[in-house]
């Protein structure tokens, strides 16, 4: 999209014909010309996100500034509604720590309609935020849709009825749900599906007992499953979101279901209507209906089988996260951060999962820390890497080296937010790491770390003389580097660590050295004492593909003066003067046979 481009809005193409509903899409206008909030409340799946499309679509001329959507229906934190609507504006780079007074700033002035879609699991915050956002803006006005109203003042409820998408179009289920209207309204029915396989219970007296009850039919269907596909069935019930094949294998397959026999079971399932098969770029997603997922859980929990498959689902994907953060150079990186982004629900259930259950605390750090640069940083997500890496440190208290590189990583999010109070703290708790390198002999590190810290520190226009518990390890750290390095070394990489950028201060910091010195390559070694970071090894591998400067900004999403930046500092470490000397070096230090 070039610069010139103005966007003015985004709702997804329709995908089938929009049938009916006339007088409802005529009602839904009508309320938006009178009301600046208007909610279509009704059970699950009765249409209201399609109505509430139809009706924007039929809007975007009235609106100077566009109709967007915001789909809330993954999120599930409260705290990040916010954050999601400011991502759906296209504003990543403003959603600073505070990004509902961003939002409201930004909106300020302009006329435009906002669509929030699925709040009911999430009512309190939409409320929240739609309220101040149409009280800073008066040309906002919000379309909702909810199973409940947002219940704030000014709001217009219309109400609308329809088959329930909470059910997945299961028509059984969908009849057992009328049938309760006789005793509940919608909106109670729709809140009480939660427990939808206690809930749907009773059917017609005509009916088989298998029928008779949503339970009695799931349970029918599961025996006559062979017990292999029941194992998976059940074991399926941990992904978030849906699996990929080989996600399958390597978390639900074991001693008793041979990784061979999964995609035979996965096929079986699909042809049993148990399981959607979605085929799509990079491959085909399974995923059962969340009613199947429901009953799925339980017979792992009866087996006694739950947490342990929660923990090979956390290491599945927190090896994939690391992967991803740390094998930059490997001809693979473009498909594993392609597929860490189609894992996002995953890896939000794996860190879940490491909140919820003890002795879990540092696994939850880790793959904070490993997912920190694509879905915090380059994918603009700032407020939601530092509430999830504020989770994670809030638990992972001992004084470990990991979790120096996340105080480190919550002053660096906090700084380009904004939130210079927050800075100060961490970073005297971080400090930018350099004593544990001087602990370990690794002086040079300790060297650059310390340089780096004060770099930091200056930006922000503080020091550490306001602790001196804290500015007497510094002290201690900087004599001991000195002493073993001797002034001349010291000073140059106390200098190099000092003039580093902070995003690639940050990089440097979270490298994990080796226990022992690599072995250099046969080809121009990289100089010792001044190893690429994650981001500048990622540029040199562009560059050995030969990139220019140009593509690698556009590949990188960063500015050709950043990536001219990069590849200036890769020559500088690398000593070398051209960037076929870098091709060289990257092919050199691959393993034998990758990239050729």
């Amino acid at each position: 999209m070039g610069p010139g481009t103005r966007v003015t809005g985004y709702l997804p193409a329709e995908l089938t014909s929009f049938v009916g509903r006339r007088g409802e899409l005529a009602e839904v206008k009508r309320l938006l010309a009178g009301s600046r909030l208007v909610t279509l409340t009704g059970i699950g799946g009765v249409g209201k996100t399609r109505l509430a499309l139809r009706a924007a679509a039929g809007l975007r001329r009235a609106f100077r500034d566009g109709v967007w959507l915001v789909q809330l229906d993954q999120l599930r934190d409260q705290a990040l509604v916010a954050q999601a609507v400011a991502v759906a504006l296209g504003l990543q780079d403003r959603a600073d720590y505070a990004p509902a007074a961003s939002l409201a700033e930004y909106l300020a002035g302009r006329q435009l309609l906002l669509v929030l879609d699925n709040c009911e699991h999430l009512v309190d915050a939409a409320a929240k935020l739609a309220d101040l956002l149409l009280r800073a803006a008066a040309g906002l006005r919000v379309l909702a849709t909810s199973r409940e109203s947002l219940n704030i003042t000014g709001e217009t409820v219309a109400a609308v009825a329809g088959i329930c998408r909470r059910l997945e179009g299961l028509p059984l289920a969908i009849e057992l749900a009328a049938a309760r209207v006789a005793v509940l309204s919608p909106e109670q029915i729709d809140a009480r599906l939660g427990d939808r396989l206690g809930l749907l219970t009773r059917g017609g007296r005509t009916r088989p007992a298998r029928q008779q009850t949503l339970r009695a039919s799931i349970e029918w269907s599961y025996e006559l499953c062979s017990p292999a596909e029941r194992l998976l069935w059940a074991r399926l019930s941990v992904f978030n979101g849906g699996c990929e094949l080989d996600a399958a294998e390597g978390i639900c397959a074991d001693h008793r279901l041979a990784a061979g026999e999964v995609l035979d079971l996965l096929a079986a399932l699909a042809g049993k209507s148990i399981l959607i098969a979605a085929h799509r770029k990079g491959g085909v997603r399974y995923r059962l209906p969340e009613t199947l997922r429901e009953f799925g859980q339980e017979r792992l929990q009866e087996s006694g089988e739950y947490t342990a498959l929660r923990r090979r689902h956390r290491d599945w994907h927190e090896q994939l996260a690391r992967k991803v953060d740390t094998d930059w150079l490997s001809p693979q990186i473009a498909d594993w951060t392609t597929r860490l982004h189609r894992e996002h629900c995953n890896v939000n259930a794996a860190q879940d999962f490491c909140q919820a259950e003890p002795g879990e605390d540092e696994a939850g750090l880790r793959i904070a820390l490993h997912v920190w640069l694509f879905y915090y940083w380059n994918a603009g997500h700032v407020s939601e890497g530092r509430y999830r890496l504020g989770q994670a440190l809030a638990r992972a208290r001992e004084p470990t080296a990991r979790r120096a590189q996340g105080l480190l990583l919550a002053s660096f999010l906090a700084a380009v937010s904004g939130d210079r109070g927050a800075v100060q703290p961490l970073l005297q708790q971080g400090t930018s790491l350099a004593w544990i390198a001087a602990s370990r002999q690794q002086y040079e590190r300790a060297a650059v770390l310390l340089g780096a810290a004060t770099g930091l520190l200056q930006f922000m226009g503080t020091t550490l003389d306001g602790n001196q518990h804290v500015a007497g390890y510094h002290r201690d750290c900087e004599r001991q580097a000195r002493q073993a390095l001797g002034e001349a070394a010291f000073q140059a990489a106390y200098h190099r660590g000092l003039e580093l950028p902070a995003e690639d201060v940050l990089a440097y910091a979270l490298q994990q050295p080796p226990e022992k010195p690599p072995q250099k390559p046969s080809a121009p070694a990289v100089s010792e004492g001044a190893p690429l970071t994650p981001r500048e090894r990622q540029v040199a591998r562009l560059i050995a593909g030969g990139r220019s400067n140009k593509n690698i900004a556009a590949q990188l999403v960063i500015s050709q003066r950043t990536a001219e930046n990069h590849v200036g500092h890769i020559l500088a470490k690398l000593g070398f003067t051209s960037r076929a000397q870098v091709a060289a070096w990257v092919a050199a230090s691959q393993p034998d046979g990758e990239g050729r």
